[in-house]
């Protein structure tokens, strides 16, 4: 489990760069537009390293329900998550989205994977709950007394309980990890095309669109979900979930150095 818990966390401090990253695209970038082409770019790349990887791997057939329902909590999850940071500033939105995301991990696994969260999930969820309270009490006057980006926060935090929950359905049924990270995210590519091409996505031509959108594509997407992956087989979901706890204080350690 040790190799597992390593890969997660490693996932989990590439993830923390996603916000503060975010901030330097240029002016014209909505939340919408940048939730979108992370995943695009990060889809093209994990599709390409599926290819590359599983040439000669027998797959069996997939339950393409299931690779829909992980597409929808990716593709909404990035559009909280990304809504959330625009609204609410990054450390807040990434210490809300990480902070409820094992609390909806443990209890979908349970249900679904009939995985019994131990006392880390207990004590995470507890501090989770606790720590969302706090943020919702003493942020308000910081997010101008609009609740919908503490909302988006606890979306884009079921989001992503959704994604990692099925990802490890997936892999239960004798999917490579590969296939299925790529699978996912392919489909919801697709899902966030049109939310991309409709709004203002020339930003991404200019040269400081084109680094940032690489970046995110790239380094805070396809190579920690790929990671985070290949670490699900190793460790249970709602422990996974809980190590993302690692991504707010990578991100808020950012967000005051940078920002």
């Amino acid at each position: 489990m040790g190799r597992g818990l390593l890969l997660v966390l490693l996932a989990t401090i590439c993830w923390g760069t996603s916000g503060t990253s975010s901030t330097y695209a240029p002016e014209s970038a909505d939340a919408q537009s940048i939730g979108a082409i992370r995943v695009i770019i990060g889809a093209l790349a994990l599709f390409v390293f599926a290819l590359i990887d599983g040439r000669n791997r027998r797959r069996p057939s997939w339950r393409w329900l299931l690779v829909l329902i992980g597409a929808i909590g990716v593709a909404g999850g990035q559009l909280a998550f990304f809504t959330a940071i625009d609204r609410a500033g990054v450390a807040v939105s990434t210490m809300l989205t990480i902070g409820v995301a094992p609390v909806f991990a443990g209890i979908l696994s349970a249900r679904f994977l009939h995985q019994r969260p131990g006392r880390l999930w207990a004590v995470a969820t507890v501090l989770a709950i606790a720590g969302a309270a706090m943020m919702v009490l003493g942020t308000a006057d910081s997010v101008g007394g609009d609740p919908l980006g503490l909302l988006f926060g606890l979306l884009g935090g079921a989001g992503y309980a959704i994604y990692v929950t099925v990802s490890k359905l997936l892999i239960e049924q004798g999917h490579d990890a590969v296939d299925v990270t790529a699978a996912i995210f392919c489909v919801a590519a697709v899902m966030l095309l049109p939310v991309f091409f409709t709004g203002d996505w020339r930003w991404v031509l200019e040269p400081r669109g084109a680094v940032v959108a690489l970046y995110l594509g790239l380094l805070t997407n396809a190579l920690p979900y790929h990671l985070f992956g290949l670490g699900l087989t190793l460790v249970p979901v709602a422990t996974a979930a809980t190590l993302t706890l690692m991504e707010p204080l990578t991100a808020t350690f950012l967000g005051v150095v940078w920002l």
